[in-house]
């Protein structure tokens, strides 16, 4: 029974002292010691392992430290641990580093069985120092805290203490927004914004900053938002006086920074501008009606408004005009002509043209244009014009009245007959003749034109061009005697026709 009791110790003894402790997580290292009973086992090599799930430690922090055994005899106690488990335990650790930089710190962690065996296992872990202590903290700086509506404002936040890197949430630049841009990191502490306001008022912009850490913070910025600047002009005596008299424009500002500068301009003809202080006299040149509007501009580096104001300058003096036409026995469907002129000579331009049962057939900007009329019967023809000057000014006819002028027109002619002639007759093959429509004076309504040449399939032809409205020139390739027809058209629609005979030889 002694020899038995021996050899299975000294058999358990050998399988434990080869077989050590089992390295469950690198770089753990774990060391086990002997079976230091004084009886056989008949359980499994006891072993343990050790790991640590946080991967950033720092020195002071309570670590939590998974403790996992297997073999030996269940239940196990851990030293410093006062109730026993079965297979894993969770303890707590704190580790030291009272240096600058982060340094390696080994622990061992031994265990028993509940048959009197022990192992040890340790653990190698990376300890930071303790960092130090430094307030989480954020300030709004903006260009302008005191914008004008619609003025763009850029906002700046920086950041400072806390733990980098650092978040934005919850930004708001402000109530009444035409424009926000979203708040950005612009560098590793600063973070940019832009916005513009369409209400007056006190806006307050602000955000919430967080830290890699868990660390928040919150700051904000309050801005005056003020109405938009603004510029106005008034007219003394008048905005209308008689032209030769001076109209004194003045402007006042509001909302602006600093003073802004005033600008007066005007595309205007026929005025001079001359300054009287902070005011402006309009004199015109001449004693002409005119209508000047004049733009007014108030600016800084920053700001700016505008208006302008309308100033009618008017004239006793008329520019007497009359609307005429050129004398004749006109029909139906021909055209006449018809223009303006002034007692006085000046050149005038047609700026309207309008005629009963007429259709214009120039484009207006001339003295003259002519109508073409499409029936009989009196017709009202009314126009305006105006007389232009070298300065770039005009002055209407009659102060801008409508002018008019009346006319008989006569009925056209039913009746639309043509001769036909060819020239030289004969010619040959090839050559070029005149082919021509002869119209009987008053025939036809209007211009009449030749719109088709015919003659026999075997005549081989070509055309060269109209000669004029009733003519034109061709060729036939073949000899012999061989039939003309023309087709003529007048500018009322009536057709006729007329034939001849042409020989080539």
């Amino acid at each position: 029974m002694f020899t038995q009791r021996v050899l299975s110790i000294v058999v358990s003894l050998t399988f434990l002292l080869l077989s050590g402790c089992k390295i469950e997580t690198p770089p753990l290292t774990i060391t086990v010691s002997g079976n230091t009973g004084n009886t056989a086992s008949t359980s499994s090599q006891l072993s343990c392992a050790v790991q640590v799930q946080d991967s950033y430690i720092i020195a002071g922090e309570t670590v939590p430290i998974l403790l996992q055994v297997t073999g030996g005899t269940a239940p196990y106690t851990f030293s410093g641990l006062l109730n026993s488990f079965n297979s894993q335990v969770t303890v707590s650790d704190i580790f030291a580093n009272n240096g600058t930089t982060s340094s390696q710190v080994t622990r061992t962690y031994s265990i028993s069985d509940n048959s009197g065996n022990s192992a040890s296992c340790q653990l190698s872990v990376t300890v930071y120092p303790i960092p130090p202590v430094s307030n989480l903290a954020c300030a709004f700086s903006v260009d302008d805290s005191t914008p004008s509506m619609g003025e763009l404002v850029n906002f700046t936040v920086t950041v400072s203490g806390g733990t980098a890197p650092y978040n934005s949430s919850q930004y708001t630049p402000g109530t009444n927004t035409n424009f926000s841009s979203a708040l950005t990191s612009s560098s590793s502490t600063t973070f940019s914004s832009s916005a513009n306001y369409s209400v007056a008022g006190l806006k307050t912009a602000s955000v919430i900053i967080s830290d890699s850490a868990g660390a928040q913070t919150t700051c904000s910025q309050v801005l005056n938002v003020i109405s938009a600047p603004s510029v106005t002009v008034t007219a003394s005596p008048s905005a209308s006086v008689p032209a030769g008299t001076s109209i004194t424009l003045s402007a006042t500002t509001a909302n602006f920074g600093i003073s802004p500068e005033i600008t007066f301009s005007t595309t205007s003809g026929g005025v001079t501008f001359s300054a009287v202080g902070s005011s402006i006299v309009v004199s015109t040149v001449d004693t002409f009606s005119r209508t000047v509007v004049v733009d007014v501009m108030a600016s800084t580096a920053t700001q700016q408004a505008t208006t302008s104001i309308t100033l009618n300058f008017t004239s006793s003096q008329t520019l007497n005009c009359s609307l005429t036409h050129a004398s004749g026995y006109y029909r139906a469907g021909e055209s006449v002509r018809f223009s303006v002129s002034a007692t006085t000579g000046e050149v005038l331009s047609l700026t309207s043209l309008s005629a009963q049962d007429g259709t214009i057939i120039d484009s207006l900007g001339g003295s003259s244009a002519r109508i073409r009329f499409s029936s009989s019967g009196y017709k009202n023809v009314s126009a305006t014009a105006r007389a232009l000057y070298s300065d770039g000014t005009f002055r209407n006819c009659n102060g801008g009245a409508t002018l008019t002028n009346s006319i008989y027109i006569y009925s056209a002619p039913v009746n639309l007959s043509c001769t036909a002639i060819t020239s030289p007759n004969y010619s040959y093959p090839g050559n070029l003749f005149l082919v021509k429509a002869q119209v009987p004076s008053g025939s036809g309504v209007g211009t009449v034109s030749l719109t088709q040449i015919q003659t026999s399939w075997d005549a081989i032809t070509s055309y060269s061009y109209h000669n004029d409205a009733t003519s034109s020139y061709m060729a036939i390739y073949n000899t012999g005697i061989f039939p003309i027809v023309l087709t003529v058209r007048d500018a009322a629609g009536n057709t006729a026709t007329c034939s001849t005979f042409h020989t080539v030889y």
